[in-house]
């Protein structure tokens, strides 16, 4: 256990030492480099990883970077910044998600998404979404069972939200259409 310390963490994965295992920890600051897997883990400040990231049961009192894969359950954090394909499961990001590819939200609670990429969101609870541009064509954002309280809006491209089960938009959606399914 390590307290009120910046931990720094190395994975030299390429060279055989394997994915980075973190349990049971407290810390001021975490910076992971290479894969790692982070299990009941509380972290005041930033998270920064480098590589491919699994994260179970993690508080993030700040912003968590991530640069590469994302896989995160029941975890909570302030501010989500990702640059690759990113799942969460029954999370909570208290202010934004900001996500450059693929994003899949099962069971979340967060306030405004901002993303270049596709969407799904299934039973989850979003205070706004902001699409933006990553491809030549219709961007396509997929509802299941959630409720956005604010606007959906495709910047600058053609949008189309597609909405199944109970999911509501509350606001309006701008530079898009929707379709009921």
């Amino acid at each position: 256990m390590i307290n009120n310390a910046i931990l720094k963490l190395i994975n030299f994965f390429t060279f055989g030492y394997g994915v980075k295992k973190i349990h049971n920890q407290k810390n001021v600051e975490l910076i992971l480099d290479g894969a790692s897997k982070v299990d009941h883990v509380s972290v005041e400040d930033n998270v920064v990883v480098h590589g491919t990231a699994t994260l179970n049961k993690v508080f993030v009192g700040k912003t968590l970077f991530i640069h590469g894969s994302l896989s995160a359950t029941d975890s909570t954090m302030q501010r989500l910044e990702s640059n690759g394909y990113t799942v969460l499961k029954n999370c909570q990001i208290d202010e934004t998600i900001i996500a450059q590819g693929f994003t899949q939200l099962t069971d979340c609670k967060t306030a405004t998404i901002k993303i270049k990429g596709s969407l799904r969101a299934k039973g989850s609870s979003l205070q706004s979404i902001l699409i933006q541009k990553s491809w030549p064509g219709k961007h396509v954002i997929n509802l299941t069972d959630t409720i956005v309280q604010g606007d959906v809006i495709f910047e600058n491209i053609i949008g189309s939200v597609v909405l199944k089960g109970n999911a509501h938009i509350l606001g309006n959606v701008i530079g898009g259409t929707v379709k009921r399914v």
